[in-house]
């Protein structure tokens, strides 16, 4: 599937596409710095890990992570990249089954998961099921893709006549998160070439004609809901 929906390929037997993809997001930590705020001393689940970015960077500050994801590829290589770090565990669990988790959380942070996710019914499901997890006065943040921006243009979101991005945010509002706060960062690749090969090999090789320069500005809209 050549997008980033919940079936696609890169988040299952083509990892290392999208490791290399996650990699080069936020290339300057605006994003991070925020959930540092968030999560500094608390005991974060971090739904839809992938391969531990997050987990290991928000390590230093953080009480205790726990890390799930729905592809067992991605959880092996955020195993592999965790060892050692004493704060940090990791299970396979898809958001359907997020009710096997037996314990609650200060912070729960996703980053572009649930946008993911096309059945709003489900989606839905699993925001309930991610709101029992938080323990009294916890919150969820979402990291999600704002409107407008160089990302959103190479994969067709801008002047969208489905307005995909627009109708999931508003969505996301009516679910009774606000925004935390907007943040202009970018993705930045080690040439253009594998900027090219990256985003071809997740979007299609049109799309990943489009992208001009090794760095691919992104507009990003963290959402908060506190319990």
């Amino acid at each position: 599937m050549k997008d980033l929906s919940e079936k696609s390929a890169s988040y299952y037997k083509q990892t290392q596409l999208y490791l290399r993809f996650a990699a080069a997001e936020d290339a300057p930590g605006k994003v991070l710095e925020v959930l540092k705020t968030s999560a500094n001393n608390k005991k974060v689940l971090d739904f839809g890990c992938g391969s531990g970015k997050y987990l290991r960077l928000l390590s230093p500050i953080a009480k205790r992570l726990f890390g799930v994801d729905a592809s067992r590829y991605q959880i092996a290589l955020a195993r592999k990249f965790s060892a050692g770090l004493s704060n940090v565990r990791v299970a396979t669990i898809s958001g359907e089954r997020l009710s096997r988790v037996k314990e609650t959380f200060d912070v729960i942070i996703s980053s572009w998961v649930l946008g993911t996710i096309m059945d709003e019914a489900k989606r839905k499901d699993i925001l309930v099921k991610m709101e029992k997890l938080l323990r009294s006065g916890g919150v969820i943040l979402l990291v999600e893709n704002n409107c407008g921006g160089e990302f959103e243009k190479v994969r067709g979101r801008v002047n969208d006549p489905l307005k995909r991005t627009e109708k999931y945010n508003h969505w996301l509002r009516e679910q009774g998160f606000e925004i935390m706060k907007k943040v202009s960062t970018y993705f930045e690749f080690g040439s253009l070439k594998v900027a090219q090969e990256v985003f071809g090999g997740i979007w299609g090789k049109t799309v990943g004609k489009q992208i001009k320069h090794q760095k691919i500005e992104h507009k990003v809209v963290i959402f908060c809901k506190k319990i």
